[in-house]
């Protein structure tokens, strides 16, 4: 059974010892007693029980009564999930699992495909299992398609079924997590990521989410120290770099945000939100020189990003270049026509070289826009 491709997912196997202690002396190697009893493909799956106790063999003894087609999924479901009390009560009760399993592969072919709207009724099936793991995977999938549907209350409610029948389910909390922090719940946000760190400590997005949750409250402290644990987990995460850089942006730290974006193109040469956040560093440190090349190279990478054009015509404007301005200011409100602090930017470079009627055009516009930055630019030009 494939896994859901949205987000790496971290299958903690539940094992649910449901009698007595089974002592070593009654477990029994696997590969011999499955030898020529099931097909190759069942048999590959069944080989991640490795030794056999009492009550898995029981599990065996029953499943080699059963249809290939019920065979293939069992052991599809042992291999995912391990083995529990609640499969062996599963299969004693005589249920069949293919049509679930079938319904979910065929849900998660179709979300391969972004084809949520059409996989959510194979879910909606594959969610009707008894098994506690395959239903919870089921509801977490289900979260998944209604968020990207942007069906945002029914993705928070199937989040919640996922962690309803597996409390440990990972990415259910982190994807609550980071809904909640999408929608302006901030607390509930934090709750929730948190509650994935102590379930697995070593998933650096579960760190990286609460920082962006920090940051997002301002607390960029916190952030950072957040970024810095999922940093430690995963050193060649680029947006991990990147988002550091932004909160010791904030605090001022410039030369540390420099660092940080470093490293973060060093990973990924081509980032373009990186090279405009590394050339705005350089710009907070008075480095214009420094802050054009790099923005020079964000426009290369992405013409069409106005932020980087924008970025790119202060640098030159600080550097008095007017003209070298104008032609960046003017990129970036051509790119993004309501770029409002743009407009204010190019009605100061075009009086700067005296063009006070290009100046003055920029301030009727800016006044659809944004009236405070429209005075702004009108106090400039009358002062």
């Amino acid at each position: 059974m494939k896994r859901i491709i949205f987000i790496l997912l971290i299958i903690v196997a539940s094992l649910i010892v449901f009698s007595a202690l089974v002592f070593a002396s009654d477990t029994i190697n696997v590969t011999e007693y499955i030898k020529d009893k099931f097909p190759p493909a069942v048999s590959l799956h069944l080989s991640s029980l490795d030794n056999l106790d009492l009550y898995e063999k029981e599990f065996i003894d029953l499943l080699e009564k059963l249809p290939e087609e019920e065979q293939e999924c069992y052991a599809k479901m042992i291999f995912e999930y391990g083995f529990s009390g609640e499969i062996l009560e599963i299969i004693k009760e005589g249920k069949p699992i293919a049509v679930y399993v079938e319904a979910y592969d065929k849900a998660l072919n179709l979300a391969e495909k972004r084809e949520y709207k059409n996989a959510l009724p194979y879910l909606e099936i594959a969610a009707e299992t008894d098994v506690s793991s395959l239903k919870a995977e089921a509801y977490h999938a289900i979260g998944v398609c209604y968020g990207e549907l942007k069906s945002y209350t029914k993705a928070i409610e199937a989040y919640k079924q996922a962690i309803l029948f597996k409390p440990n389910h990972v990415l259910a909390h982190y994807n609550l997590g980071i809904l909640y922090h999408k929608l302006g719940f901030y607390e509930d946000a934090i709750d929730a990521l948190k509650q994935a760190i102590s379930i697995n400590p070593d998933y650096a997005d579960s760190y990286y989410g609460l920082g962006l949750v920090y940051y997002t409250l301002g607390f960029n402290e916190k952030a950072i120290e957040e970024y810095k644990q999922a940093i430690r987990i995963n050193p060649n995460n680029a947006k991990f770099y990147c988002n550091l850089g932004v909160s010791y942006h904030s605090l001022g730290l410039y030369e540390d945000a420099v660092k940080a974006y470093k490293q973060a193109l060093n990973i990924n040469p081509d980032d373009i939100i990186t090279y405009s956040n590394l050339g705005a560093a350089y710009f907070s440190l008075g480095f214009y020189e420094d802050a054009i090349d790099i923005l020079k190279q964000a426009v290369n990478i992405n013409p069409g990003n106005a932020r980087s054009h924008y970025n790119l015509g202060a640098a030159y404007y600080n550097l008095g270049f007017n003209n070298d301005a104008i032609e960046e200011y003017k990129q970036a409100t051509l790119i993004k026509t309501d770029y409002a602090t743009a407009h204010k930017a190019l009605g100061f470079s075009y009086y700067k070289i005296g063009d006070r009627d290009s100046a003055l055009n920029e301030y009727k516009i800016l006044k659809g826009l944004d009236i405070n930055l429209a005075n702004e630019l009108l106090d400039f030009i009358n002062k």
